[in-house]
């Protein structure tokens, strides 16, 4: 058998070693509580701050123009969340709702410390009718209010609603020409071929085509101070150097015959 020689354990540390290792222990311990204690803290105020009653929502700003909807309309949306408080008022559900109010095109909403929530309402523009019903803004986009909130007295749109950006761009690049004449649009027409037609408000009615119908508006507008002797029922611009004239006689004859 092979006996062994049990050895003592010889603690190598020194002196300075063995001190420093006995004083990190309750400091460490110390750490540990801080850590603890800080995450409880913040625990806390978290659950404080999300209580709507530590920071009610006191105030309630809002900026438009106040055309169609007025402040009272946006503020009575925005208080139905009121409860929630300042730091939790769902400002996503607000911004949907208001935008289900046809006339409103975009809403921005801020929070200003400490209690206060600013909205910013931007009304749609109307410059057209829809044939058929419904509005047309400046951007070309299509909304439909409410009939007795419709202005009267507007320009009407009619083809396929999926042109009506490029009518409406259309339409405020043209009326620039025609108000030379002292005269207005009163339709804008986009058939299925694509070839242009506008309404003005003596009646008159122009056919300008698919292409340069700018030009072509432009080249009636300088030659239309000198037709004369009766009235002009239809205008056909589609030609490269000049234009066919339709006259109210010639309809009423025709239609006598």
């Amino acid at each position: 058998m092979i006996w062994r020689k049990n050895r003592k354990k010889i603690n190598r540390r020194t002196p300075l070693e063995r001190e420093r290792r006995q004083w990190l222990k309750p400091v460490w311990f110390v750490r540990g509580g801080l850590v603890v204690v800080c995450a409880s803290i913040m625990v806390w105020g978290a659950v404080m701050l999300s209580d709507p009653g530590t920071m009610p929502l006191r105030n309630i700003q809002v900026e438009s123009e106040f055309r169609h909807i007025d402040a009272d309309q946006i503020r009575k949306v925005v208080a139905k969340y009121a409860w929630q408080g300042f730091l939790r008022i769902d400002t996503d559900t607000i911004k949907a709702d208001l935008m289900a109010e046809p006339w409103i095109a975009t809403v921005d909403i801020e929070r200003v410390w400490p209690d206060e929530l600013y909205v910013k309402v931007t009304e749609h523009k109307a410059i057209a009718r829809w044939e058929g019903g419904g509005l047309i803004d400046e951007s070309g986009e299509y909304f439909s209010p409410d009939e007795d909130t419709l202005p009267e007295g507007m320009v009407m749109f009619s083809g396929d609603i999926n042109h009506a950006q490029g009518m409406a761009q259309y339409y405020m690049k043209n009326r620039e020409i025609i108000s030379q004449l002292g005269l207005n649009i009163v339709q804008v027409r986009l058939d299925e071929r694509h070839v242009w037609h506008i309404t003005l408000s003596n009646g008159m009615a122009l056919i300008l085509g698919r292409k340069e119908s700018m030009q072509r508006l432009q080249r009636f507008v300088r030659w239309y101070p000198q037709l004369e002797g009766g009235t002009i029922k239809q205008v056909d611009l589609r030609y490269s150097n000049g234009f066919s004239i339709q006259w109210q006689e010639q309809t009423e004859e025709a239609a006598k015959a």
